[in-house]
């Protein structure tokens, strides 16, 4: 057992919130006891979204901010688990503006291609990118068709998303490789 361990957590807070977790011992050592049951209350939450582990991770940044922030919180893992709950119900309110796959609209033919065969695979390859789409959870497309289609900045995409702005990066990544992966069972596993 590591010192770190026999100590109880608002110890560990205090070790975090006086400056004197310069290795991260304390603050790997909270995220060791909380985050498998942040996680589990965050699948509760979500579902199958895969969001779990971004809404765990933006929780935890925010209660370590509070902390080194000088703020007092008199337990750490309600603190935590109230923090996974409140970014819900704020994901939840936002999600109501997510683009949805409908607003994308259909493809119209574009008469000035240089032939109709590569037009039909320019519609084709679009359909196949929509379906992949659809196969990707929400959070992870709005983000895309923020960043990749609205030509948004990570800064923008953040605010778009109420988020940090490594909470963003790291959503951008992970709906990246997602779409990589859908796209890739779309094709067959060709991608």
């Amino acid at each position: 057992m590591t010192p770190l361990a026999a100590l109880a957590d608002a110890e560990l807070v205090e070790t975090i919130r006086a400056g004197r977790d310069e290795d991260g011992g304390a603050t790997g050592e909270l995220y060791r006891r909380h985050a498998p049951m942040a996680l589990r209350l965050a699948h509760r939450l979500r579902g199958a979204d895969g969001s779990g582990e971004d809404l765990v991770s933006e929780a935890f940044l925010r209660s370590w901010q509070r902390v080194v922030a000088g703020h007092r919180i008199e337990s750490f893992k309600s603190y935590l688990m109230r923090a996974v709950h409140n970014l819900h119900i704020d994901r939840l309110r936002r999600d109501r503006n997510l683009v949805h796959l409908e607003t994308l609209g259909e493809h119209e033919l574009d008469l000035t291609a240089d032939s109709p065969a590569d037009e039909l695979d320019r519609i084709e390859q679009a359909d196949e990118v929509r379906s992949a789409m659809a196969m990707v959870n929400p959070r992870y497309r709005c983000a895309l068709w923020l960043s990749a289609v609205e030509g948004r900045s990570v800064p923008e995409v953040a605010e778009a998303l109420d988020a940090s702005r490594s909470t963003t990066a790291v959503v951008l990544f992970r709906a990246r490789n997602a779409l990589r992966a859908a796209y890739a069972d779309v094709l067959g596993g060709v991608a």
